[in-house]
């Protein structure tokens, strides 16, 4: 059986789960910024941009590297921002705060100094990890899209330094990373679910591909003899002798009914209901139900006998002659 096309159907549908799932981010997927920079005066800190908010250019153009995505003065918040403590006075417009991590997640954290008013927040940790150790602050998608300011993570030691500028000028920098073609290929094609989806998806179109060459082509099968069945049918043809008579379908198991019933002759003189053999062969496969030969195969076929030998295959009705 060929797959049907609710079947092929639910596959693509499968796939396209798992493809807006990946490309539906917090972050746009075109440009994501890879890294991020703190600047203060004539210092700068390296930061960890996080996986959600919006990272766009704060005068709406974007560079060919680094993208301004904030600027303000910094304030550092004394409290976790977690709702768990005293509730500072609602922020300036302008103030970018730092923060410390911990108490919640970074997405209770960040999400409820953008209602106090932050235009961005710089979260920092409490420990003095290197550089490249900076986490990546995540948020659930569902709430991901309720974050539309920019947000960075920091060490414990720029954290430190920061809170000591308090007041001072500070902007944020991100150098995005624009995925090209090849790199969404590639992740689409190592991702596990989507191998299991594509092998799913081959192993269909292999399994379509074969039935479709297993069956028999309709014009051919058309062409196959029709006619009304009679009981007193009779040929002199010496494979009658040795396959016997047929009076019923082996198909439908049912008994040609006289003068009503239209049998198609199949190559090898096996003869069916029409309406039985037809689906079978155009649908199912090319072969007779009861030889199993090869419609197909004519005359012309190099090695090949257009009939089949009594002396290499059976009819059902010789099974029990032998001993």
């Amino acid at each position: 059986m060929y797959p049907s096309s609710a079947t092929v159907l639910s596959s693509l549908f499968v796939a396209l789960i798992f493809v807006w799932m990946v490309v539906s981010p917090g972050v746009d997927v075109g440009i994501f910024p890879s890294f991020a920079t703190v600047l203060s005066g004539n210092e700068s800190f390296v930061a960890a941009p996080a996986a959600f908010g919006v990272f766009e250019g704060i005068d709406g153009v974007e560079g060919e590297r680094d993208i301004l995505v904030a600027r303000g003065k910094i304030r550092q918040w004394h409290d976790t921002a977690c709702g768990d403590g005293p509730t500072e006075l609602t922020v300036d417009k302008e103030d970018i705060i730092v923060v410390g991590r911990g108490n919640c997640s970074f997405f209770t954290k960040i999400y409820n100094l953008q209602q106090s008013g932050a235009r961005s927040v710089i979260v920092h940790d409490w420990t003095d990890e290197p550089e490249g150790h900076l986490v990546t602050m995540y948020a659930p998608h569902s709430s991901a899209k309720l974050i539309d300011i920019p947000s960075v993570f920091v060490s414990g030691k720029v954290g430190s330094r920061l809170r000591q500028l308090e007041g001072g000028d500070v902007s944020i920098f991100v150098n995005p990373e624009r995925v090209s073609l090849l790199d969404s290929i590639l992740f689409f094609v190592f991702s596990p679910m989507f191998s299991l989806v594509m092998i799913y998806g081959i192993l269909l179109g292999h399994r379509y591909l074969r039935s479709r060459a297993e069956r028999a082509p309709p014009a051919l099968v058309k062409s196959f003899p029709v006619r009304i069945w009679t009981d007193d049918h009779a040929t002199q043809d010496p494979r009658e002798k040795h396959w016997g008579s047929h009076s019923e379908c082996v198909i439908c198991l049912e008994k040609y009914v006289d003068g009503e019933s239209q049998v198609m002759t199949l190559p090898c003189e096996h003869e069916f209901h029409a309406e039985c053999i037809k689906p079978w062969l155009i649908q199912q496969k090319r072969l007779c139900p009861i030889c199993k030969r090869d419609v197909t195969i004519t005359e012309s076929t190099p090695l090949l006998s257009a009939r089949p030998s009594p002396d290499i295959e059976q009819g059902p009705s010789d099974l029990g002659s032998r001993t």
